[in-house]
């Protein structure tokens, strides 16, 4: 499972990779500077938002099944390189 500073991480990627500041990625995705910057540091920024900001960035979120999502998760390597995919986690016991 991968948190909120993963994909914040994976966003200031990906950003970085586009050559775009800051402002000039939160322009283009339809938010403020201070939203994107929260979203890269890891904090919430409510679901609007961050699909906003993953279109903006050509970024996509895919909703699958817990197994079928572990299957493709990248192995813990111990390097700093970034995952290509975020995966959410049902630990509080809800059912779908």
């Amino acid at each position: 499972m991968l948190d909120l500073g993963t994909l914040g991480e994976l966003v200031r990627h990906r950003r970085l990779a586009l050559a775009l500041r800051i402002d000039d990625a939160a322009h283009a995705c339809g938010v403020a500077a201070n939203v994107l910057s929260r979203l890269e540091n890891g904090n919430s920024v409510g679901v609007d938002r961050l699909l906003l900001v993953l279109s903006g960035l050509g970024l996509a979120m895919l909703i699958t099944g817990k197994e079928q999502a572990l299957r493709y998760m990248p192995e813990q390597s111990g390097d700093d390189s970034l995952p290509t995919s975020v995966g959410l986690d049902n630990d509080k016991g809800h059912k779908p």
